[in-house]
């Protein structure tokens, strides 16, 4: 299925977080020694995890990683 907001095999979403808590936000990543968008998607993750079924999730996940073989596979296969 096609998706508006696509960067590379990635679906893209725009958040807005208030200034205080995105400085909190930025230093828990930085105790993980991650970026903040990197902190923020695991959480995401995590989240999905924890409010879908496990089939639905491994599902899911199933899927992603076959878009992620795809896209991988197609990038070898381009000519330098």
């Amino acid at each position: 299925m096609p998706y508006k907001r696509m960067h590379g095999h990635k679906r893209r979403f725009q958040l807005l977080i208030d200034p205080h808590r995105a400085d909190l936000l930025e230093q828990l990543a930085r105790k993980e020694k991650l970026r903040a968008t990197a902190f923020i998607r695991d959480r995401i993750y995590e989240a999905i995890k924890d409010l879908s079924t496990s089939d639905e999730y491994q599902e899911a996940a199933e899927a992603d990683a076959k878009i992620r073989e795809d896209w991988i596979a197609n990038l070898r296969r381009k000519p330098e």
